[in-house]
């Protein structure tokens, strides 16, 4: 049997997105982790869609470590989680509904590499 990435897991609702909060962080963030469902029963849907938001949080935890984001509040924080999230839901939607199966692993590589439109500095 195939194991799932430490940050997805499975309940009878589909899979879901979960990432511990560093504990350096846990100043900022009160949170321990992040807990989010992916709406999906679909594996590889959920892998693809949790590392596009683990990406994203990690480029997060790593800007706050360094100061470039001391404002932030730990409700700003969940919010732009949140965003990530529906983000990764929107494209995963768009791209079942207008591409192939198999393209939809080259659609999320693509926007991880995009900047998102909160994190930009």
């Amino acid at each position: 049997m195939f194991r799932s990435p430490p940050y997805i897991y499975l309940r009878r609702s589909g899979f879901y997105f979960c990432l511990n909060i560093p504990f350096s962080l846990r100043d900022t963030v009160t949170s321990r982790q992040f807990r989010y469902p992916l709406r999906t029963h679909s594996r590889a849907q959920a892998k693809l869609q949790a590392a596009y938001v683990s990406y994203w949080c990690r480029i997060l935890f790593i800007r706050i470590r360094s100061g470039a984001m001391k404002t932030l509040t730990d409700r700003d924080i969940k919010r732009l989680v949140q965003q990530w999230l529906q983000e990764s839901l929107d494209m995963t939607e768009e791209a079942r509904r207008t591409y192939p199966e198999n393209a939809l692993r080259r659609i999320m590589v693509q926007a991880s590499l995009s900047r998102p439109r909160k994190l930009a500095a």
